[in-house]
């Protein structure tokens, strides 16, 4: 596009570079995706990579949208569809946990069941009665000389009623008929008497979990050592025989590829306790139904919540290592920012204005002050694409009515952009530390490279008392390492270093560790620090997208 034919557009009022959430960024991500190298790997059914891994707004849901729009056979299930508060408000699951009772085996075959039964409807289109028995005279047809296989069949004959149901109908069915297992189980030999008032239907959460707490250690075992039994008999067996045939007689041809994507699953929609159980599960069966080689799953999840999981979930012989392979961390480097940001700006041109040919410094400026532009907004991002859109979007904004953004119009939105992504990182941490809005006051008017003795002792106290005075349901580890400072268990130094170790977790704070080495973030390096890495020696960076809302004094020789 000519300079002469640029001077002459006028940009519009509501313009943007496209949306935050890739399922609302349809008009953009489907012209302008880049495949890093993230797509190739998550759509190679010989890759065993299936658990999409990065921080909000890092691109994982955008490769969830782009396997449903570029493949053929893809099966998407919905968090939301599973029923999972369902079974986290169960009263007989809910007693067995907090009594010891291991119940891995019914939440891997509850997702197992799930996802065969999917896989089935899917490639054979069952949708009603008629569907179903075609597919199982199929069946028979299949195995007649061969008398082992009968287990398939049988399996499936006995859902025969539920089938073609939507999946949260099929999850109850089977969650009620394994409680009726366990129920079984616990009355074996005559009821325990402190069961019968738990098991009953009408009882709130709160008053399940109060009569729990009641329990004495005695009987919590008592109820696991009538109960194991019945958990570990549960027909994970039957449906490892099931999901092998799936793959040698079913989902055998690799011409034919499957995939299933789950995206959303690190919202909140069950209590978090069986949460982490569940998806640990859901991992499990991901990595199990990998026998399948033309079946690929793609599971989008947080980093942080993977780590969670791993953590509460440990059992005895864990080695998380055994995992690596089948987890792709999703990462971008300058470069790919800067080809997914001219795509987009491209697109807008072309979309508005019918120009085939824009290029990105049509609509930027070169350079901000001594910088260029492009190190500008990218140093100021977390290393992810929504964080450039969201504040192109912004100048483009403050823009409208003009012929191109200026170097005035972006250093005047820093302020908004830098507001609005403090506040979203606050949210994006909000299940973990409810109180870090607070807490990162300790950070406000601070210098660019600080040390532990520059943190005033009085902010830290400060601090402290104002997260204790929070209205919280449940506080987080910043509230627990508060409580244990105020009742003398920790130092202030060791709360600081708490406090600074969840900064950089977040992305807010870099450290230099020591004198020999560059600072490192989380959005570049490792994604946690510990507590022994911090040392008073150690200097502090906050990051630059924050400081503006922080009021951060920015020394440029430090940086």
């Amino acid at each position: 596009m000519s300079e002469k034919a640029i001077h002459q557009i006028k940009l519009r009022k509501h313009l943007t570079i496209g949306s935050i959430s890739a399922e609302n960024d349809q008009k953009y991500l489907l012209e302008c995706f880049i495949d890093t190298g993230d797509y190739e790997t998550l759509v190679d059914i010989e890759d065993d990579r299936s658990i999409v891994l990065g921080r909000t707004g890092c691109g994982k849901s955008a490769l969830i949208e782009m396997i449903k729009n570029r493949e053929e056979k893809v099966i998407e299930i919905n968090p939301e569809e599973l029923a999972l508060n369902y079974i986290s408000h169960s009263n007989i699951l809910a007693l067995l946990e907090s009594c010891g009772v291991n119940l891995d085996p019914f939440y891997q075959l509850l997702w197992k069941h799930v996802f065969a039964v999917e896989l089935i409807k899917f490639k054979y289109q069952i949708s009603d009665a008629t569907g179903y028995q075609r597919f199982i005279d199929g069946l028979a047809d299949i195995f007649k000389k061969d008398r082992s296989k009968d287990a398939a069949v049988g399996y499936w004959t006995k859902w025969h009623d539920k089938f073609w149901l939507p999946v949260e109908e099929r999850v109850r069915e089977i969650t009620t008929k394994i409680e009726a297992q366990l129920s079984e189980g616990l009355q074996a030999g005559g009821e325990l008497s402190v069961v019968s008032g738990l098991l009953n239907a009408s009882l709130s959460m709160k008053e399940r979990n109060a009569k729990i707490e009641t329990l004495s250690k005695e009987e919590k075992e008592e109820i696991k050592s009538k109960v194991q039994a019945a958990v570990d008999s549960v027909q994970v067996q039957e449906l490892h025989r099931v999901i092998k045939i799936l793959g040698d007689n079913i989902f055998s041809d690799p011409k034919q590829k499957f995939y299933v994507v789950i995206d959303k699953i690190d919202e909140n929609w069950v209590e978090d306790r069986t949460r982490y159980k569940l998806i640990r599960a859901l991992i499990e069966t991901i990595k199990s139904f990998r026998k399948i080689r033309s079946v690929k799953f793609a599971l989008a999840m947080r980093l942080d919540l993977l780590q969670s999981v791993f953590d509460k979930t440990r059992d005895k012989g864990f080695q998380e290592d055994k995992y690596r392979d089948y987890i792709l961390n999703v990462r971008w480097t300058s470069q790919d920012l800067q080809e997914m940001l001219s795509r987009r700006v491209a697109h807008l041109y072309q979309r508005q204005y019918e120009k085939a040919s824009a290029d990105l410094f049509d609509l930027l400026p070169r350079r901000v002050g001594a910088e260029s532009t492009l190190e500008w907004l990218i140093s100021r991002s977390l290393m992810r694409p929504r964080d450039i859109i969201v504040y192109v979007n912004l100048c483009l904004d403050r823009a409208a009515g003009t012929s191109n953004i200026t170097a005035t119009n972006i250093r005047d939105m820093e302020v908004s952009y830098s507001g609005e992504r403090f506040r979203a990182v606050c949210q994006e941490w909000a299940g973990d530390y409810p109180e870090l809005e607070v807490c990162l006051g300790l950070l406000k008017r601070k210098k660019n490279g600080f040390t532990h003795s520059e943190v005033d002792r009085d902010a830290i106290d400060e601090s402290a008392n104002s997260i204790l005075l929070l209205d919280l349901k449940e506080g987080g580890e910043i509230s627990k390492s508060v409580e244990s400072y105020l009742n003398k268990e920790i130092s202030r130094s060791t709360l600081l270093n708490r406090f600074i170790a969840i900064f950089y977790v977040v992305g807010i704070v870099g450290i230099k560790r020591d004198g020999h080495e560059s600072a490192i973030w989380s959005s570049l390096d490792s994604p946690i620090v510990t507590e022994s890495e911090i040392k008073r020696s150690s200097h502090f960076y906050i990051h630059p997208m924050f400081w503006r809302s922080l009021g951060v004094h920015v020394d440029k020789r430090k940086r």
